[in-house]
């Protein structure tokens, strides 16, 4: 099989999923947007999340779902992207790679993750900015609740964060300070509330 035909039929099998096939009027947020906004410190960001909560759900893709679903799904089945795009996911990341017989899979190694970077602009983020790149950063609730440290991927802001809800806080500073233009999430309906209510 072609490569051309075999990432053909990976779209086709994931556009033929239900989730995805019946699209807007299966969109929910779940509960775990509001319990974040209930663990945010008070303030201007909590009050505007919080005066989103009747909004309706709509896909975003300023919300990417990475690897599906997988803070409750495992990665890349079809049980993730369809929760991921049931949360309003406008795009579906899939790490594709051959298999030994030529065939496309979905899969990651986990030896080639990048570190980590602080939440506040960088000087490269500052010049891809000026040249009109558009920025995606990963990974949005990936290692651990945040009250707990955040673990590995939130070593680097661990003095900013102390909260479940500072989750909201982080994505603010990468959507509001840095202008990034999508955030691949491992529960993108986080991603896509603040992306809905944000006008994003």
């Amino acid at each position: 099989m072609t490569l051309s035909r075999s990432l053909a039929a990976l779209v086709l099998g994931l556009a033929a999923t239900p989730a995805l096939a019946d699209g807007p009027q299966m969109l929910t947020y779940g509960p775990r947007p509001a319990f974040l906004i209930s663990q945010m410190e008070d303030g201007a960001l909590n009050d505007r999340l919080s005066a989103c909560m009747g909004q309706s759900p709509a896909q975003s893709k300023f919300s990417i779902g990475h690897r599906g679903a997988p803070l409750m799904f495992p990665e890349h089945t079809a049980e993730s992207n369809i929760a991921a795009a049931q949360m309003g996911a406008g795009i579906l990341e899939c790490d594709v790679t051959f298999t030994a017989d030529h065939e496309l899979v979905c899969r990651h190694a986990q030896n080639d993750l990048h570190t980590t970077t602080d939440i506040v602009p960088s000087a490269l983020a500052e010049k891809a900015k000026a040249a009109d790149l558009g920025l995606i950063t990963w990974t949005l609730e990936r290692s651990g609740p945040l009250g707990a440290g955040g673990g590995w991927y939130y070593q680097s802001v661990s003095d900013a964060i102390s909260r479940d809800g500072d989750y909201f806080k982080v994505l603010d500073a990468l959507a509001q300070d840095v202008g990034v233009i999508g955030v691949f999430s491992d529960w993108p309906a986080t991603t896509t509330y603040y992306a809905n209510c944000m006008g994003l």
